[in-house]
């Protein structure tokens, strides 16, 4: 059978095609059907019946559309009226499906509370290196990407606020990354990280340089209610768990790339260790790695607990002291505050302090220091009894001297002041020991002083002791000391006074610091026995003149 073709002319060119090919508005049709419109023009079909009318705005219509206003928005589209649903089925199968309230779905029919509804998985590939990414956006901006997952957007009146959960592929490990954006004030923080190694990071990217390094945490972070576990390897104890503080991954004691890196870190040591003394403590530590040589490292230990329950401030506590030592101090420590301390020492309420190593001996400590930054305060040593005050010693500044209080008594037994040493409440003013009150020894004895002949000079016997004693005139007296403040004894008492003595022995007699005179008895001694030997001298003489006169 011979094939023609036919040609229909209306307004339009309509053909028919030796292939059976149908072109409307064209010639030569291409396709089994082909319509073709004039330049400035949209082309579509309609599909129409008796329930929805001859208008094609009624119908169904396909066909490409061109808006003048745009000569860049021409696009193809299926036009339905509002209230149509849409199907396309394979064979009796309907594969999508479009209710009347606009609502799709893929391979299930649609609920009318989503908008696309899918039964069964979906693949998104990538387009050449900028990845496959889903968003959800009320808005036409998107931030920029680099990886593949999915993104949800919505503009604000403080901007375009997103967040999205992608695989990126511009890291050096494999990334799946959480990034969200607040308007302006957050460009694009990333909040939480995983990759390929197990590692996590919180609020920023990880740091690669820390391979090692589970979980990277950046900014301020909370748990409320909550326990983080950091549990070591099951299987390797000589593993133990770390948490560490780093600014930025680089050295922060020094400026510049070459200064080395420094951090701090809370450690659980390993339980396997060699160092006995690190073996299972939890540390405080800080850390630092010299850039060029090993030599150059330090670690510090700021606090340290094993699990023996010592405690090191500045070390490691030494486990061999375990019945002796419970904390243990490297270095100077301040406290600034009250200081309890019970039983400690070799025996209830012993403090060593000592510059020797070990704890040999309890004699000799090198100095403990009391420090009073008032000008009018008091550093003391203070003593109590089943919590009663008993006592102190110590240094007052208002009164420039050393006391020795006692609580029972309310008085100062022992001052001392610019080097001179006074007993029973006295102020010593003048004399290197000043007693307030009798003074007495608990056995025999005697006060000793130097008297060797080789340590004085100018050596010359004593003459007239007689007639200087018979100038003194002793007499009897009551103390009326209303003046210095010193305790006097009562009744009646037998002595000198001190001008008495200062017109015979003006060398004898001196002024305290209170203007009063004072002496010394105890220097007399000498003049008693020349006076003694000058009245023997006088009793030989008239012994000789009665012998004479008895003749």
């Amino acid at each position: 059978m011979k094939k023609t073709a036919i040609t229909i002319s209306m307004l339009a060119a309509t053909a028919i095609g030796m292939g059976q090919n149908v072109g409307i508005g064209i010639s030569n049709p291409a396709d089994n059907l082909h319509l073709h419109t004039g330049f400035s023009s949209s082309a579509s079909i309609s599909f129409t019946n008796n329930f929805v009318g001859t208008i094609p705005a009624n119908g169904m219509r396909i066909g490409m559309l061109y808006e003048s206003a745009n000569l860049n928005n021409r696009y193809g589209f299926i036009n339905l009226p509002v209230g149509f649903p849409f199907n396309i089925s394979q064979g009796n199968q309907r594969r999508f499906i479009m209710d009347r309230d606009g609502n799709v779905g893929i391979g299930m029919a649609p609920y009318n509370f989503a908008t696309l509804n899918v039964n069964g998985s979906g693949y998104f590939f990538a387009k050449g290196n900028q990845g496959a990414f889903v968003s959800a956006t009320d808005s036409g901006t998107t931030p920029t990407l680099n990886g593949s997952g999915f993104g949800a957007s919505k503009r604000l009146s403080s901007g375009l606020n997103f967040i999205n959960l992608l695989m990126r592929g511009d890291k050096s490990q494999a990334y799946i990354e959480a990034n969200f954006k607040n308007g302006t004030a957050n460009q694009g923080v990333s909040t939480v990280v995983f990759d390929s190694l197990g590692r996590v990071g919180i609020g920023s990217y990880i740091l690669d340089s820390s391979v090692n390094t589970r979980l990277h945490v950046y900014g301020s972070q909370t748990i409320q209610q909550g326990i983080l576990y950091l549990h070591g390897h099951r299987n390797n104890y000589t593993q133990g768990n770390e948490i560490r503080f780093q600014y930025n991954g680089v050295a922060d004691i020094a400026a510049g790339p070459l200064s080395g890196q420094s951090w701090y870190s809370i450690e659980q040591e390993e339980a396997d260790n060699p160092t006995t003394n690190r073996q299972g403590a939890f540390a405080i530590v800080q850390n630092y790695i010299h850039p060029f040589s090993n030599l150059g490292n330090q670690r510090l230990v700021g606090f340290a607990l094993n699990n023996l329950g010592q405690v090191g401030l500045g070390r490691y506590p030494d486990k061999a002291l375990e019945s002796e030592i419970n904390v243990d101090i490297a270095g100077k420590a301040r406290i600034n505050g009250g200081l309890r301390l019970t039983g400690i020492g070799e025996a209830t309420g012993k403090i060593l302090v000592t510059a020797a190593s070990g704890d040999a001996t309890w004699q000799n400590p090198p100095k403990i220091t009391l420090d009073q930054p008032s000008a009018s305060g008091q550093s003391v040593l203070e003593f109590r009894n089943q919590g009663v005050y008993i006592g102190g010693f110590g240094w007052s500044e208002a009164s420039s001297r050393y006391f020795l209080y006692d609580g029972p008594t309310n008085t100062n037994p022992l001052l001392i002041k610019n080097g001179r040493i006074g007993i029973g409440n006295r102020e010593p003013t003048t004399n290197a020991l000043e007693v307030n009150g009798n003074a007495s020894k608990s056995s025999a004895g005697d006060w000793l002083a130097n008297s060797d002949a080789r340590l004085k000079k100018d050596i010359t016997p004593l003459s007239g002791a007689l007639q200087k004693l018979m100038q003194l005139q002793g007499i009897t007296y009551r103390w009326n000391d209303d003046k210095t403040g010193n305790a006097r004894p009562n009744g009646m008492q037998m002595g000198f006074t001190a001008q008495n003595i200062q017109k015979v022995f003006p060398q004898l007699v001196s002024t305290d610091a209170q203007g009063f005179l004072q002496t010394a008895y105890g220097t007399y001694d000498a003049l008693y026995v020349e006076a003694i030997k000058e009245l023997l001298k006088k009793i030989e003489v008239l012994e000789e003149k009665l012998k004479s006169l008895s003749k």
